[in-house]
């Protein structure tokens, strides 16, 4: 079912229930949280917010629904969103890392999908490392997870670049960016690096475009 017509689905249960309309519910959801009222709402609430972040052009759409006074003008603002596709397609890489890198990919979606940037920008250095070590493996017949298996990411572009392999010049500073989540997340730090969903969507943009490339014949 698409996030639409599940929106949709929710707003005819909410009817249902009597529920509250969105915008009077949001301050009492706490002395209601175990009721079927209060948890319809919270579902319809989190469904426009991963509406409004795959589609931000249903944003005014959206704010019209949270402050509808009916369920009614609810369902009839919920028609007129936008059609949007999900990108939920694989990553185009080799069948020698397709099962894991595309497993990482749709983790790496749902983490987004649910505001979970830092790990889904951990995920995306995760299939960038693959990609690459895939790619020098490719290119040379030697697995470094085997001859170096602590070699860090700009020591393998170095690498390729070694062997005459060209990657995306804007992979270097993409790595800098997700190295400095990964550390701060598994290392105790002062100033701990938290990516906005902007940045965590870029990278994952980036991520995929670059991953892709690696391989394109």
């Amino acid at each position: 079912m698409s996030l639409i017509k599940e929106l949709i689905a929710n707003i005819k249960r909410a009817k249902e229930l009597e529920a509250f309309p969105l915008a009077k519910h949001s301050n009492t959801i706490v002395d209601f949280r175990k009721s079927k009222q209060a948890a319809i709402v919270e579902s319809i609430n989190s469904l426009l917010d991963k509406i409004e972040k795959l589609n931000p052009d249903a944003a005014q759409i959206i704010t019209k629904i949270r402050n509808s006074e009916d369920f009614d003008s609810m369902l009839s603002l919920a028609n007129k969103i936008p059609f949007f596709e999900q990108k939920t397609s694989g990553l185009k890489v080799p069948s020698l890392i397709s099962g894991e890198v595309n497993a990482d990919w749709l983790e790496a979606q749902k983490c987004f999908e649910n505001s979970l940037f830092r790990s889904c920008v951990i995920l995306c250095g995760r299939i960038l490392e693959a990609a690459l070590h895939a790619k020098y493996f490719l290119a040379t017949g030697v697995d470094l997870l085997e001859k170096a298996p602590g070699i860090g990411l700009g020591n393998l572009i170095a690498k390729l670049s070694e062997k005459g392999v060209i990657v995306d010049p804007g992979l270097s500073n993409q790595i800098h960016l997700i190295n400095q989540v990964r550390v701060s997340s598994v290392h105790k730090k002062k100033n701990v690096f938290v990516p906005s969903g902007n940045q965590a969507q870029a990278i994952m943009l980036f991520t995929r475009d670059a991953v892709e490339k690696l391989f394109i014949k």
